[in-house]
């Protein structure tokens, strides 16, 4: 994929000034965690759900950046019912789907947002621009946590890195026409 594609979306508009439903500026100690790929760490997602502050926490998931997720969304769900939550999978089939207020109102007021693994580009096509992005900016500005694993973790600053490989990445770092 030539080095101009690559760019473009790895400057899709998911930045969290991206979003004109912005209104504040975050505080300094809003929580963001960004867990690895591969296994899920059971530590760090236990760490996420008590800096939201614990099983009484409103947990929402989104699983947009997955290829499948109509099952990684439930699968989540489980993974935190483990820890004594109930979680509210929100599903974004599409991008139209992210203007929705049954997706919009759950993200809004969740204390944890937790988004899976799977291709960054995709959540930041899903999202970028939407009321689902806003509502998730205007839930961390409010001291929600934001958490993701693997692409679920890459898309939160202006810029990410997305459809490229570890190698190209590093051999184009510093080319400011990229």
């Amino acid at each position: 994929m030539p080095r101009r594609h690559t760019a473009a979306l790895a400057v899709a508009a998911l930045g969290l000034a991206a979003s004109p439903l912005l209104a504040a500026e975050p505080s300094v100690s809003t929580p963001l965690v960004l867990i690895g790929g591969g296994p899920d760490d059971t530590a760090l997602a236990a760490e996420a759900l008590s800096l939201a502050g614990g099983t009484s926490a409103r947990v929402g998931i989104v699983s947009a950046a997955s290829s499948r997720p109509q099952e990684s969304g439930p699968a989540y769900q489980q993974f935190f019912g483990a820890f004594g939550v109930t979680a509210r999978y929100v599903p974004l089939p599409t991008r139209e789907s992210a203007a929705a207020p049954e997706a919009v109102r759950p993200l809004a007021f969740s204390e944890l947002l937790f988004f899976s693994g799977g291709d960054q580009s995709r959540l930041a096509e899903r999202i970028a621009a939407t009321p689902v992005l806003g509502a998730i900016q205007n839930a961390w500005i409010r001291g929600a946590v934001v958490a993701g694993t693997s692409a679920g973790a890459m898309p939160w600053g202006s810029v990410f890195i997305a459809n490229g490989s570890s190698v190209g990445a590093f051999s184009v770092a510093f080319d400011r026409d990229v």
